[in-house]
């Protein structure tokens, strides 16, 4: 917890005398780091800004050019597949949940598809649907 996230819960504690009150002030005033609906407990390693903006270039190449994208395994060689796709998919959420104002990013969502690829050995971004065997 920063210096700045310590004196606002400090604050919003002595004036939410109720833990439960001030628990959920607290998670309206402070941005979390993890999805929505996450436990506490959950660990979303991926979800910054900095793995988002990695994600975020390869939908505007989608964008532009309308065409598949496959994220290899072997680029990833010092990650399992299952991190490879954990990746993916929390840069995703973070994307969609703080950087996507004007909602075009969620319009492609709606059109586009990502699947585990076990022919291409890779994560796809398609338009085709793709059997997801994840």
């Amino acid at each position: 917890m920063t210096q700045n996230e310590s004196t606002v819960k400090e604050a919003v504690e002595k004036l939410f005398v109720n833990p439960e009150q001030s628990k959920a002030v607290l998670a309206a005033l402070v941005p979390s780091k993890r999805p929505a609906g996450w436990s506490r407990r959950s660990r979303a390693t991926y979800y910054t800004e900095e793995y988002a903006m990695q994600v975020k270039r390869v939908l505007d190449n989608i964008l532009q050019d309308k065409q598949d994208r496959l994220w290899r395994y072997e680029d990833w060689k010092q990650f399992s597949p299952t991190t490879v796709y954990l990746r993916i998919n929390q840069s995703l959420r973070y994307l969609l949940d703080y950087m996507d104002a004007d909602g075009r990013y969620k319009k492609l969502m709606s059109t586009l598809e990502i699947y585990r690829d076990r022919s291409a050995k890779g994560i796809r971004f398609g338009y085709e649907t793709g059997v997801a065997d994840g």
